[in-house]
């Protein structure tokens, strides 16, 4: 954790010097911490004086004390701290397991997206990129109606959930319409951190096509039926493995082909 020192003057005149603590990149930041980000995503706002009340609240620094006591100088060198958050996302850590709506409990996935399926990957994949073309919050509500489902009882591997269906999916898609905007941004910001993961470890697969080219397959479900038949078995079957052995498989598969296509 990022540790601050900053001046205020007190009654008498006397410079107090006091220390706070707060997340110094994505790796350190908590539940609350993601909540208080994607608050301040729902706003859209950016300015100076709103990244000192972020980093103020980030830093549990009484916003009396942060906005009257503390010198102009701390406050802009305060939400400097933060501006990792500005940066490319690399929270890969899952925050929030779980939530409760409308007396209902949904679970969401692992750490890194480790027990997500190829055929959910492509799913949130095409959920999220039409969310940052469009900025439609449909389709922030369809993403977390993948991710988070209600708890199975029974055959329980690596996942908790229920499995995902068409059918339950729209559902909750249609409820979580309902969703506080924080929820909503918090898992889209979760998301896009393991996302980023994912591709900066499958390089191969996410390879641009051109400099410019965003760093993605032109077409998720053609990369899974590429793959069927081989070791992951038929196209049902290659959809329900595993996103990271999935990917690892294809991305050696891509590397090898590559490197005998070398001169």
């Amino acid at each position: 954790m990022a540790t601050i020192y900053l001046e205020r003057n007190t009654g008498d005149k006397v410079v107090r010097v006091d220390q706070y603590t707060g997340p110094a990149n994505w790796r350190e930041m908590n539940k609350q911490h993601l909540i208080l980000w994607a608050s301040a995503m729902c706003s859209s706002v950016r300015s100076l004086d709103a990244m000192i009340i972020l980093a103020g609240m980030l830093y549990k620094i009484n916003l009396e004390v942060l906005c009257k006591v503390i010198k102009r100088k701390d406050q802009v060198r305060l939400a400097r701290s933060i501006s990792f958050l500005l940066k490319k996302n690399q929270l890969t850590a899952w925050l929030i397991p779980c939530f409760w709506f409308k007396f209902k409990k949904y679970h969401g996935p692992k750490d890194k997206l480790s027990n997500l399926t190829a055929e959910e990957f492509g799913l949130c994949e095409l959920c999220y990129e039409h969310f940052e073309l469009t900025r439609d919050k449909g389709y922030l509500d369809a993403l977390v109606a993948i991710l988070y489902r209600p708890r199975r009882w029974k055959n329980i591997d690596d996942d908790i959930r229920v499995p995902l269906t068409s059918y339950a999916r729209e559902k909750r898609t249609e409820r979580f319409k309902q969703l506080p905007d924080r929820i909503r941004w918090s898992v889209y910001l979760n998301y896009e951190g393991c996302r980023n993961f994912i591709i900066a470890s499958h390089r191969e697969v996410f390879k641009k096509s051109s400099p410019g080219a965003p760093s993605k397959p032109t077409s998720w479900a053609k990369v899974v039926q590429s793959a069927a038949g081989g070791i992951f078995g038929t196209l049902k079957e290659t959809e329900k493995s595993n996103i990271h052995k999935f990917l690892s498989e294809l991305n050696d598969r891509l590397k090898e082909m590559a490197d005998n296509t070398k001169p």
